[in-house]
């Protein structure tokens, strides 16, 4: 019986899909250690998988902010990520009311420095510095 928890099916292309809103039901059948999913398109039909194909994450682990964090896939920084969640293997990643999976070995996150409260002090600190000389700057000009 599904719980809503998070279901990712494998494509033949190799990538995961996040199915979790369009599954009615799964179930694993012990017999042939297959899972078979009922989605809610077609509820009176079963879609039976091999195990490989399918991820059923469990709880998850953390919720990242993503104006604290980053994530950067491939070299490429995901942008307009409206949420990021971790599971054990995975992030599921929702942008623009769309949620994709990312293998956790293949995302590397980065940490805003702007919002950490000790660098905040800092690079507030260099702001005064830098609009305190600009004044001087604009003084010295105005001066000559």
């Amino acid at each position: 019986m599904n719980d809503k928890k998070p279901v990712l099916v494998r494509r033949k292309d190799g990538d995961w899909e996040d199915k979790s809103d369009e599954v009615l039901e799964f179930r694993l059948v012990q017999k042939t250690h297959r899972i078979e999913i009922c989605f809610k398109s077609t509820p009176n039909q079963w879609f039976s998988y091999s195990q490989e194909r399918v991820r059923l994450l469990g709880s998850s682990i953390t919720t990242h902010n993503p104006t604290a964090v980053q994530l950067r896939v491939a070299g490429k920084v995901l942008r307009g990520v409206d949420f990021i969640v971790k599971y054990a293997d995975f992030y599921i990643v929702t942008s623009h009311g769309r949620s994709k999976p990312y293998a956790v070995s293949e995302v590397s996150v980065e940490h805003n420095i702007a919002v950490d409260p000790a660098c905040k002090t800092t690079l507030d600190y260099f702001r005064n510095i830098s609009n305190a000389l600009r004044e001087v700057l604009d003084l010295k000009q105005v001066a000559h």
